[in-house]
């Protein structure tokens, strides 16, 4: 319904801020069940039972849990679209390139909107006690440990946020072309 709906402008404004455009329809499976969507991956990826959706860039593809299958709270299916389409819209423009965690994850959560108190919280502690991760050990993963990743999170966030409010989107095209 939503993501039907939307799709087009939530793409248009995703491929905006990125700066390189692809050509291809990107395929969405929506899983009607936890047991589906493990079916769903393609290969034998194996996913956490809290994820609720995930993309795979090289195969233009994005495959969601349907809100019904998940149990915990309301979720926000639209917002995780928002999330996985970028992962696939950077993967597309970066081509064959990896893209470094913080930029794939930051970018992601500035475009479907992820900022919330508790992010800001951690940020203000880590800024305050000198805990601040430094952007290089985030190039590859993000930690395991849930606290420091919440803070790879929001320092990924903050800046790519920086980067594209206060630098200028033209910077941030440059900055992707580049890569």
């Amino acid at each position: 319904g939503d993501i039907e709906r939307e799709s087009g402008e939530i793409r248009k404004k995703i491929i905006t801020d990125i700066g390189i455009d692809f050509k291809e329809k990107t395929r969405i499976i929506i899983s009607p069940t936890v047991e589906q969507f493990q079916k769903d991956q393609p290969g034998s990826v194996w996913l956490p039972l809290w994820a609720a959706g995930v993309a795979y860039p090289e195969r233009n593809l994005i495959i969601l849990r349907s809100p019904k299958s998940i149990k915990r709270g309301r979720i926000n299916v639209l917002e995780i679209f928002i999330h996985e389409f970028t992962h696939v819209a950077l993967g597309r423009a970066l081509k064959e390139e990896e893209a470094p965690v913080w930029l794939s994850e930051g970018l992601a959560m500035y475009e479907s909107r992820e900022w919330n108190f508790s992010r800001h919280a951690v940020l203000t502690e880590a800024v305050l006690t000198g805990g601040l991760i430094p952007l290089r050990t985030l190039t590859l993963s993000f930690p395991a440990e849930e606290h420091t990743a919440e803070l790879a999170y929001a320092q990924s966030f903050i800046f790519i946020s920086f980067i594209i409010n206060k630098i200028g989107r033209g910077a941030f095209h440059q900055f992707i072309l580049n890569l």
